[in-house]
Protein backbone atom coordinates (compact mmCIF):
# COMPACT_ATOMS: atom_id res chain seq x y z
CA UNK A 1 0.00 0.00 0.00
CA UNK A 2 1.06 3.44 -0.97
CA UNK A 3 1.72 5.96 1.71
CA UNK A 4 -0.43 8.13 0.02
CA UNK A 5 -3.27 7.51 -2.50
CA UNK A 6 -5.43 10.19 -4.80
CA UNK A 7 -8.47 8.87 -5.85
CA UNK A 8 -11.29 10.54 -8.54
CA UNK A 9 -14.83 9.76 -7.46
CA UNK A 10 -17.65 10.05 -10.16
CA UNK A 11 -21.19 11.22 -9.28
CA UNK A 12 -22.56 10.20 -12.31
CA UNK A 13 -26.12 9.06 -12.08
CA UNK A 14 -23.98 5.49 -13.23
CA UNK A 15 -21.30 5.45 -11.31
CA UNK A 16 -22.78 4.95 -7.99
CA UNK A 17 -20.37 6.96 -6.28
CA UNK A 18 -17.38 4.64 -7.25
CA UNK A 19 -13.55 5.56 -7.93
CA UNK A 20 -12.67 5.93 -11.72
CA UNK A 21 -10.40 3.09 -12.65
CA UNK A 22 -6.90 4.34 -13.04
CA UNK A 23 -4.65 2.77 -16.38
CA UNK A 24 -1.07 3.51 -16.65
CA UNK A 25 -0.72 5.37 -20.37
CA UNK A 26 2.31 6.83 -21.48
CA UNK A 27 4.04 6.96 -17.79
CA UNK A 28 0.56 8.30 -15.90
CA UNK A 29 -2.43 6.91 -14.08
CA UNK A 30 -4.85 7.78 -16.52
CA UNK A 31 -9.04 8.07 -15.80
CA UNK A 32 -11.57 8.53 -18.32
CA UNK A 33 -14.64 11.01 -17.83
CA UNK A 34 -17.66 12.05 -19.30
CA UNK A 35 -19.03 15.51 -20.39
CA UNK A 36 -20.89 17.19 -17.64
CA UNK A 37 -19.68 14.53 -14.73
CA UNK A 38 -19.51 15.89 -11.27
CA UNK A 39 -16.70 14.67 -9.23
CA UNK A 40 -14.59 14.12 -5.83
CA UNK A 41 -11.24 14.44 -5.19
CA UNK A 42 -10.23 12.03 -2.43
CA UNK A 43 -6.40 12.18 -1.11
CA UNK A 44 -6.04 9.35 1.61
CA UNK A 45 -3.04 9.41 4.04
CA UNK A 46 -2.37 6.49 5.04
CA UNK A 47 0.51 6.98 7.41
CA UNK A 48 0.81 7.70 11.06
CA UNK A 49 1.76 10.90 10.87
CA UNK A 50 -0.23 14.19 9.80
CA UNK A 51 0.81 15.46 6.39
CA UNK A 52 -0.27 18.46 4.24
CA UNK A 53 -1.10 18.72 0.79
CA UNK A 54 -1.92 21.17 -2.38
CA UNK A 55 -4.55 20.30 -4.76
CA UNK A 56 -3.98 21.48 -8.12
CA UNK A 57 -6.45 20.86 -10.85
CA UNK A 58 -5.65 21.86 -14.72
CA UNK A 59 -2.69 24.20 -12.51
CA UNK A 60 -4.71 25.30 -10.35
CA UNK A 61 -4.68 25.99 -6.71
CA UNK A 62 -8.12 25.06 -5.74
CA UNK A 63 -7.69 26.61 -2.43
CA UNK A 64 -6.24 30.05 -3.36
CA UNK A 65 -7.27 29.91 -6.88
CA UNK A 66 -3.09 30.76 -8.10
CA UNK A 67 -1.21 29.08 -10.07
CA UNK A 68 -0.13 25.87 -8.37
CA UNK A 69 3.36 25.86 -7.34
CA UNK A 70 5.31 23.14 -4.46
CA UNK A 71 6.02 26.08 -2.29
CA UNK A 72 5.96 24.94 1.19
CA UNK A 73 4.55 27.93 2.15
CA UNK A 74 0.45 29.38 2.35
CA UNK A 75 -2.68 27.65 2.55
CA UNK A 76 -2.40 23.93 2.48
CA UNK A 77 -4.93 21.41 3.41
CA UNK A 78 -4.41 19.20 6.60
CA UNK A 79 -4.83 15.81 6.65
CA UNK A 80 -4.75 13.13 10.03
CA UNK A 81 -2.84 10.29 9.61
CA UNK A 82 -5.05 7.13 8.47
CA UNK A 83 -7.26 9.36 7.37
CA UNK A 84 -9.03 10.86 3.65
CA UNK A 85 -9.93 14.13 2.67
CA UNK A 86 -12.74 14.51 0.57
CA UNK A 87 -13.28 17.41 -1.43
CA UNK A 88 -16.38 17.90 -4.07
CA UNK A 89 -16.52 21.87 -5.01
CA UNK A 90 -13.83 24.64 -4.95
CA UNK A 91 -13.89 26.50 -1.96
CA UNK A 92 -15.36 29.92 -2.60
CA UNK A 93 -16.30 29.94 1.08
CA UNK A 94 -15.71 27.49 4.28
CA UNK A 95 -19.14 26.57 3.61
CA UNK A 96 -19.32 25.83 -0.16
CA UNK A 97 -18.62 26.52 -3.50
CA UNK A 98 -18.62 25.41 -7.46
CA UNK A 99 -18.84 21.77 -7.29
CA UNK A 100 -15.99 19.49 -10.10
CA UNK A 101 -17.25 19.14 -12.94
CA UNK A 102 -15.68 17.73 -16.32
CA UNK A 103 -16.31 19.78 -19.24
CA UNK A 104 -14.77 21.40 -22.97
CA UNK A 105 -11.74 22.82 -21.55
CA UNK A 106 -12.82 26.63 -23.14
CA UNK A 107 -15.36 26.56 -19.51
CA UNK A 108 -12.59 25.46 -17.80
CA UNK A 109 -11.90 27.25 -14.60
CA UNK A 110 -8.21 27.78 -15.26
CA UNK A 111 -9.02 29.37 -18.06
CA UNK A 112 -11.36 32.10 -16.90
CA UNK A 113 -8.64 32.52 -13.85
CA UNK A 114 -5.31 33.13 -14.96
CA UNK A 115 -5.11 31.19 -18.48
CA UNK A 116 -2.63 28.96 -17.61
CA UNK A 117 -3.32 25.96 -19.51
CA UNK A 118 -0.19 24.28 -19.62
CA UNK A 119 -1.06 21.64 -17.09
CA UNK A 120 -4.60 21.26 -18.46
CA UNK A 121 -5.89 17.61 -18.31
CA UNK A 122 -3.73 17.14 -14.91
CA UNK A 123 -5.14 16.72 -11.34
CA UNK A 124 -2.54 16.10 -8.67
CA UNK A 125 -1.39 16.84 -5.22
CA UNK A 126 1.57 17.77 -3.57
CA UNK A 127 2.59 16.04 0.11
CA UNK A 128 4.07 17.68 3.04
CA UNK A 129 5.60 16.42 6.02
CA UNK A 130 7.16 17.67 9.07
CA UNK A 131 10.90 18.53 8.75
CA UNK A 132 13.26 18.30 10.88
CA UNK A 133 12.15 20.77 13.88
CA UNK A 134 14.77 20.83 16.70
CA UNK A 135 12.49 20.11 20.16
CA UNK A 136 12.31 22.93 22.37
CA UNK A 137 11.09 22.19 25.68
CA UNK A 138 10.49 24.97 28.27
CA UNK A 139 9.69 23.62 32.06
CA UNK A 140 6.78 25.22 33.90
CA UNK A 141 6.99 24.57 38.10
CA UNK A 142 4.35 21.60 39.19
CA UNK A 143 3.52 21.14 35.18
CA UNK A 144 4.50 18.59 33.30
CA UNK A 145 6.72 19.64 30.08
CA UNK A 146 5.16 21.60 27.36
CA UNK A 147 6.65 21.36 24.24
CA UNK A 148 6.85 25.19 23.07
CA UNK A 149 6.83 24.49 18.81
CA UNK A 150 3.91 22.19 18.81
CA UNK A 151 0.45 24.48 19.65
CA UNK A 152 -2.23 22.62 21.07
CA UNK A 153 -5.52 22.41 18.70
CA UNK A 154 -8.36 20.29 19.57
CA UNK A 155 -9.63 18.53 16.23
CA UNK A 156 -13.54 19.85 15.35
CA UNK A 157 -15.80 17.33 13.65
CA UNK A 158 -17.76 17.88 10.36
CA UNK A 159 -20.37 16.62 8.56
CA UNK A 160 -20.10 13.12 7.53
CA UNK A 161 -17.20 12.03 10.39
CA UNK A 162 -14.65 13.21 8.00
CA UNK A 163 -11.94 15.96 9.01
CA UNK A 164 -11.49 19.18 6.85
CA UNK A 165 -8.51 21.05 7.76
CA UNK A 166 -6.98 23.74 5.89
CA UNK A 167 -3.68 25.83 7.49
CA UNK A 168 -4.10 29.17 8.72
CA UNK A 169 -0.62 30.84 9.11
CA UNK A 170 -1.87 32.91 11.80
CA UNK A 171 -2.37 30.14 13.92
CA UNK A 172 1.41 28.43 13.56
CA UNK A 173 4.81 29.43 12.65
CA UNK A 174 4.94 30.28 9.17
CA UNK A 175 8.07 28.39 7.52
CA UNK A 176 10.67 30.50 5.31
CA UNK A 177 11.14 28.82 2.02
CA UNK A 178 14.24 28.76 0.28
CA UNK A 179 12.72 27.52 -2.92
CA UNK A 180 11.93 29.90 -5.95
CA UNK A 181 8.42 30.72 -6.27
CA UNK A 182 8.69 32.68 -9.24
CA UNK A 183 5.71 32.17 -11.54
CA UNK A 184 5.76 31.46 -14.47
CA UNK A 185 3.42 31.39 -17.82
CA UNK A 186 5.20 28.61 -20.16
CA UNK A 187 6.37 24.87 -18.83
CA UNK A 188 9.23 22.85 -21.11
CA UNK A 189 7.10 19.86 -20.06
CA UNK A 190 4.11 21.06 -21.98
CA UNK A 191 1.83 18.74 -23.92
CA UNK A 192 0.58 19.96 -27.07
CA UNK A 193 -2.28 19.20 -29.09
CA UNK A 194 -3.56 20.34 -32.66
CA UNK A 195 -7.03 20.19 -31.40
CA UNK A 196 -9.45 22.90 -30.26
CA UNK A 197 -9.91 23.56 -26.08
CA UNK A 198 -13.58 23.35 -27.14
CA UNK A 199 -12.62 19.28 -27.97
CA UNK A 200 -10.24 18.77 -25.41
CA UNK A 201 -11.52 17.90 -21.26
CA UNK A 202 -11.64 20.54 -18.67
CA UNK A 203 -12.66 21.08 -15.05
CA UNK A 204 -15.64 23.53 -14.49
CA UNK A 205 -17.43 24.81 -12.09
CA UNK A 206 -20.46 23.53 -11.51
CA UNK A 207 -23.37 23.74 -9.39
CA UNK A 208 -23.23 24.92 -5.57
CA UNK A 209 -22.06 22.29 -3.09
CA UNK A 210 -21.89 22.33 0.78
CA UNK A 211 -18.63 21.81 2.21
CA UNK A 212 -17.39 22.51 5.12
CA UNK A 213 -14.15 23.78 6.12
CA UNK A 214 -12.05 24.64 9.26
CA UNK A 215 -9.06 26.09 10.40
CA UNK A 216 -6.37 24.06 12.50
CA UNK A 217 -2.37 24.83 12.71
CA UNK A 218 -0.41 22.59 10.39
CA UNK A 219 3.25 21.33 10.32
CA UNK A 220 5.84 23.27 11.81
CA UNK A 221 7.95 22.93 9.11
CA UNK A 222 6.77 21.50 6.10
CA UNK A 223 8.73 19.36 3.80
CA UNK A 224 7.64 18.46 0.26
CA UNK A 225 7.64 14.68 0.34
CA UNK A 226 6.32 13.74 -2.95
CA UNK A 227 3.85 14.29 -5.67
CA UNK A 228 1.15 12.56 -7.15
CA UNK A 229 -0.79 12.73 -10.46
CA UNK A 230 -3.65 11.61 -12.35
CA UNK A 231 -4.06 12.43 -16.14
CA UNK A 232 -7.70 12.67 -17.31
CA UNK A 233 -8.97 11.84 -21.03
CA UNK A 234 -12.47 11.69 -22.54
CA UNK A 235 -13.54 7.67 -22.12
CA UNK A 236 -13.27 6.89 -25.80
CA UNK A 237 -10.21 8.80 -26.11
CA UNK A 238 -8.91 7.07 -23.22
CA UNK A 239 -10.23 3.67 -24.87
CA UNK A 240 -8.36 4.34 -28.11
CA UNK A 241 -4.62 4.98 -26.23
CA UNK A 242 -5.21 1.76 -24.27
CA UNK A 243 -6.05 -0.04 -27.82
CA UNK A 244 -2.68 1.29 -29.31
CA UNK A 245 -0.66 2.02 -26.54
CA UNK A 246 3.22 3.11 -27.17
CA UNK A 247 6.26 3.97 -25.24
CA UNK A 248 5.83 6.52 -22.19
CA UNK A 249 5.94 10.08 -22.40
CA UNK A 250 7.13 12.77 -20.24
CA UNK A 251 3.92 14.35 -18.33
CA UNK A 252 2.83 17.82 -16.74
CA UNK A 253 3.29 17.43 -13.03
CA UNK A 254 0.19 20.08 -12.12
CA UNK A 255 1.97 22.62 -10.77
CA UNK A 256 3.37 25.37 -13.35
CA UNK A 257 4.45 27.73 -10.72
CA UNK A 258 7.33 25.84 -9.99
CA UNK A 259 10.54 27.36 -11.65
CA UNK A 260 12.00 24.81 -13.88
CA UNK A 261 15.54 23.92 -13.28
CA UNK A 262 17.54 22.71 -16.25
CA UNK A 263 19.73 19.53 -16.64
CA UNK A 264 21.68 17.52 -18.58
CA UNK A 265 21.19 18.57 -22.65
CA UNK A 266 21.31 15.29 -24.34
CA UNK A 267 21.41 17.69 -27.71
CA UNK A 268 21.15 15.19 -31.00
CA UNK A 269 21.56 12.35 -29.15
CA UNK A 270 18.66 9.89 -31.19
CA UNK A 271 15.51 8.97 -28.41
CA UNK A 272 14.95 5.07 -28.70
CA UNK A 273 11.54 3.52 -27.91
CA UNK A 274 11.39 0.99 -25.64
CA UNK A 275 9.89 -2.53 -26.44
CA UNK A 276 6.58 -2.40 -25.41
CA UNK A 277 3.73 -4.67 -26.45
CA UNK A 278 0.02 -2.94 -27.43
CA UNK A 279 -2.98 -4.04 -25.28
CA UNK A 280 -4.70 -6.78 -26.91
CA UNK A 281 -7.20 -5.61 -29.39
CA UNK A 282 -9.77 -8.11 -27.73
CA UNK A 283 -9.33 -6.61 -23.95
CA UNK A 284 -12.27 -5.05 -22.61
CA UNK A 285 -12.15 -1.72 -20.61
CA UNK A 286 -13.83 -0.42 -17.71
CA UNK A 287 -14.67 2.74 -16.20
CA UNK A 288 -14.40 1.58 -12.63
Amino acid sequence: MSNYELNIISHHEQSNNKALRKYYVEGIDTIGVFGNESFEIQFKNNTYNKCQVKLSIDGTDIQTGEIASTDPSGKMWVVEGNSTLKLTAYPETNKGGASFVFTDANNSVSKYIHGDMSCRGIIASAVFTEGNVPQSITYIPSVVHHYSWYPQVWPTWVGGGNYYYTYNPTLGSMCSSSLSNQLTQTNSFNSTSDKPLSSLPGVGAGDWTEQNIVNAVGLVKPFLTETIQVKYLWWDDLVAKLLTQSSPQRQVDGFPGDQLKAGINLKNTPRLKTNIKPAAQQQVFARF
